[in-house]
């Protein structure tokens, strides 16, 4: 909850990319915070480790293991 909030960095940052809402079926252009290996915020995030996806296309649920 702290790292949606802002108040701690995420382990991961994936910065810059497009990212597909499964919600709304739109491209967004937002980071993807994540901890633990969860998706735990869309938006604007610092991270420990930062990776530039940026002209990327970011899709949630094509690979799960």
């Amino acid at each position: 909850m702290a790292v949606a909030r802002g108040d701690e960095p995420a382990d991961l940052v994936l910065a810059g990319g497009h990212v597909l809402s499964v919600f709304t079926k739109e491209w967004l252009d937002v980071d993807v915070a994540v901890v633990d290996g969860f998706v735990v915020g869309l938006g604007r995030y610092q991270g420990r480790e930062r990776l530039d996806v940026s002209g990327k296309y970011v899709v949630p649920g094509f690979i799960d293991a």
